[in-house]
């Protein structure tokens, strides 16, 4: 009898396994990281002076990715009528206290002042939340912020 209910507990065990667990990465920490591929669902661009939400003129149409390797940022854009890719764009990046520093070869030392950034809001298995420090996207002259919300793809 206690054969038969390891066996039952065995079979649910491995059969409760999903198949997209296979695509979670974790650290050696076993902490989920942001190496994978992931889909923008949603884009929010914030005022600099008070925070309000800034209205673009046109909202893209076609999605977005981006892919995290172990040290390289992949970002794809698709765009015209068959959100075809239309431009690529491959950093390398540093990972520190969850804000992400760009750099353009994997040897350029990290200017915590002057590199590009963003800072890691929220990681789950599945979602991903970045703040970016944009340029002045209302020409007030503050820099303004955008706020992306990822899905995980891969």
């Amino acid at each position: 009898m206690k054969k038969i209910i390891i066996l039952i507990i065995g079979l649910l065990v491995f059969t409760s396994c999903n198949k997209e667990d296979d695509n979670i990465k974790e650290n050696s920490k076993g902490e989920i990281t942001i190496i994978g591929k992931w889909k923008i669902e949603s884009a929010k661009f914030l005022s600099g002076v008070d925070k309000s939400e800034l209205k673009l003129e046109k909202e893209p149409e076609c999605d977005s990715t981006l892919e995290y390797t172990e040290e390289k940022y992949i970002n794809i854009m698709y765009g015209g009528k068959n959100c075809s890719e239309t431009s690529k764009m491959e950093l390398y990046y540093e990972l520190i206290d969850k804000i992400i520093y760009y750099k353009y070869k994997k040897s350029d030392k990290i200017n915590k002042e002057g590199s590009l950034q963003v800072k890691i809001i929220k990681l789950t298995e599945n979602e991903l939340i970045l703040e970016e420090f944009e340029s002045d996207i209302n020409d007030d002259g503050k820099t303004d912020y955008s706020i992306y919300n990822l899905k995980r793809i891969k």
